[in-house]
């Protein structure tokens, strides 16, 4: 499996979509303390400072979420991807690449994807990576709705092996969306204005209206 960088023109509004994650970021933090506090766990701590953000790909809209994630959260970051990095700039602000997926979802608390799958249809997230990810972590995908195995996804929620998930309308196939809905740890975001086909502009306005 070869993770590529997406190409921050191709398609994409990078600074809208890592706006987005932060919005998701924000909104699984309050699901989980909301969650403990109805256990009877007063004292969860919701702050996102300190928790580690793992990006699976380094493209445009993953830079922008790691700096405003860092800078604005005080979160870490930690990354990987097979393509190219500016591991200068990297090791300056205090990312640190990690050498394999798996090392990546044994560290995050918050997994965000970024990434394009060379192989098209190849599953970047399926049961076996969500068993590496930590109890408490969170997956967040605003991309291709390929890149995770929804299925495997609902089990691991329902049975609470990860702490919860956000997900695209888009990337959440039909047949499974009731299933994702009736998670109490999940968040589905409504459309996918991040993106710019033909006709963004006149579909962002009317997601907006809706």
């Amino acid at each position: 499996m070869t993770l590529e960088i997406l190409n921050s023109e191709a398609g994409f509004a990078p600074a809208r979509n890592a706006d987005r994650v932060i919005s998701l970021l924000l909104m699984l933090a309050e699901k989980k303390a909301a969650a403990h506090q109805a256990s009877g766990f007063e004292d969860y701590d919701d702050c996102l400072e300190g928790k580690v953000l793992g990006l699976v790909g380094f493209n445009g809209s993953a830079k922008i979420l790691a700096e405003k994630a860092r800078l604005g959260l005080g979160m870490r970051v930690v990354v990987f991807t097979n393509g190219p990095v500016d591991a200068d700039f990297c090791a300056t602000v205090g990312y640190r690449q990690t050498g394999s997926l798996d090392e990546l979802l044994m560290q995050a608390d918050f997994v965000s994807l970024h990434c394009r799958e060379s192989a098209e249809g190849q599953t970047v997230i399926g049961a076996e990576q969500l068993n590496h990810m930590k109890p408490e972590a969170c997956l967040i995908n605003t991309q291709c709705a390929e890149y995770v195995d929804v299925q495997a996804l609902v089990h691991a929620l329902w049975f609470e092996t990860i702490g919860g998930a956000a997900l695209d309308r888009d990337a959440v196939p039909s047949g499974l969306m009731g299933a994702v809905k009736h998670c109490d740890n999940a968040v589905v975001w409504p459309s996918a204005v991040g993106r710019r086909p033909v006709g963004y502009a006149d579909t962002a306005r009317r997601e907006m209206v809706a």
